[in-house]
């Protein structure tokens, strides 16, 4: 198992062609189980105590995230032809389970990193080079700054103003409520460059802006907001006063700061799936291993009827969610095309499996169910409460129907068309899925 990132990983050149070697998408989350350890030890920096501990003083949890980076996580947010460690998204994916079914509040935070992605999709030679290399040495907390207090998911009606000047942009606005607002380093943001004359999908612009290069003007937090769940996550905002930054932040041209945030999204809202198993791996692990020794009515509580039930509907939930979150992922390699149905679909359905689960497993739980000390399995009760934000997370559940619906018309066009194919590499997870290329 790879420990430290060494030296000479980090100063591989960008331009070297990745080795061709078989992508094995669950060896790099195999070494991340065993570089965390056991979560029921104490003593691992992320174990479930720690976890519960922290969360109950709303603390962003240092450690965790310290020991996660330390692992060298923050190499497959740079496809590996940037000189990272990611091959496959399937990777992603996986990864983002182990640490999640752990503490949600550290694979929340350290998620963000996926937003640099649009410096990928969406940026220059120079600009991929320039983000792959700051990402790759560690460090870099990026915050995605869509939302808007009055506006919430309708983003084309975005008050933040982004004015050319001379060379640079004039930043005036504030993002509220999102994740890392105050402690991000980096910023991704849309900010409205067109004027009246410009039809609304066009007005907005993407950014990608180094807190540290602000050349005048200010930046800072919004104070954080109390949650139900993902207590130790910042979930805050920020605030742009006349700050100035270089042209070279803006990614892309202007005006296509909405198709580019559509494209990320598309990613991002099936990578989610990945936190939504993680909180429905330890649900069930956690009901299972209390009523294993449970006794009740002169027997093993585990094999009450209805608890029998309840339990193996709630598996059967998470295997259901489980394959339509790979076959979805692995999708993005084979049916690019067709992802913006796919990607939708496949948050909205293994949120529901996964919330379905979890309160089947409560029941089973009863009174111990809203008891949050560690004694009286806590660790469920945070799980149920961190998972539920997963629904709402890059497009709520309305957002990703809404958009299903608007190519419903499309849809019905293309499936008159006849097809052919062998989809056995969707389905099959040792089939080689092709990897990851430069963008044209």
């Amino acid at each position: 198992m790879r420990e430290f990132v060494s030296e000479k990983q980090l100063a591989g050149t960008l331009s070297d062609e990745p080795e061709k070697r078989p992508i094995d998408a669950a060896a790099p989350a195999e070494a991340l189980e065993e570089w965390l350890g056991d979560p029921d030890v104490e003593a691992n920096s992320l174990s479930f105590a720690r976890s519960l501990e922290l969360d109950e003083r709303e603390e962003l949890p240092a450690d965790g995230i310290g020991r996660v980076r330390a692992f060298g996580f923050h190499r497959y947010f740079v496809p590996d032809w940037l000189g990272g460690d990611l091959r496959s998204t399937e990777e992603l994916l996986m990864l983002t389970r182990v640490i999640a079914r752990r503490d949600m509040n550290v694979a929340v935070s350290e998620s963000t990193q996926i937003w640099m992605m649009l410096a990928w999709i969406g940026g220059d030679a120079g600009q991929r080079a320039q983000w792959a290399s700051t990402v790759l040495r560690g460090g870099v907390v990026p915050c995605l700054a869509y939302s808007e207090p009055g506006h919430g998911a309708d983003l084309a009606a975005n008050e933040l103003v982004a004015t050319p000047d001379d060379g640079q942009y004039v930043l005036t606005g504030e993002k509220w409520p999102i994740n890392r607002g105050r402690t991000s380093t980096h910023v991704v943001l849309l900010g409205t460059t067109g004027d009246d004359g410009v039809p609304a999908k066009r007005k907005q612009s993407m950014f990608l802006v180094d807190r540290s290069r602000v050349v005048s003007g200010e930046v800072t937090g919004v104070p954080r907001v109390p949650t139900y769940g993902l207590r130790g996550c910042d979930i805050s905002g920020v605030s742009f006063d006349d700050a100035r930054v270089d042209a070279s932040a803006r990614l892309g041209a202007e005006g296509e700061g909405l198709e580019l945030s559509l494209r990320g999204l598309l990613i991002t809202r099936t990578l989610c799936t990945g936190l939504s198993l993680g909180t429905g791996d330890t649900m069930l692990r956690t009901v299972g291993g209390f009523l294993s020794g449970r006794t009740l009515y002169d027997g093993p509580a585990s094999e009450i009827p209805y608890v029998t039930e309840s339990r193996a509907n709630a598996y059967l939930s998470l295997l259901v969610a489980e394959c339509e979150s790979l076959v979805a992922m692995r999708g993005l390699h084979l049916y690019t095309e067709e992802f913006s149905v796919w990607g939708n679909a496949a948050k909205v359905q293994v949120a529901r499996l996964v919330d379905f689960a979890g309160k089947a497993l409560a029941r089973t739980l009863g009174a111990r169910y809203h008891m949050r000390a560690a004694e009286h399995v806590g660790i469920f009760q945070k799980m149920l409460r961190d998972g539920a934000v997963v629904s709402v997370f890059d497009g709520s559940e309305p957002v990703c129907l809404d958009s299903i619906t608007q190519q419903l018309a499309a849809l019905a066009k293309s499936h008159e068309r006849p097809r052919d194919e062998d989809w056995s590499t969707l389905y099959d997870l040792r089939a080689e899925l092709p990897r990851s290329s430069r963008p044209g």
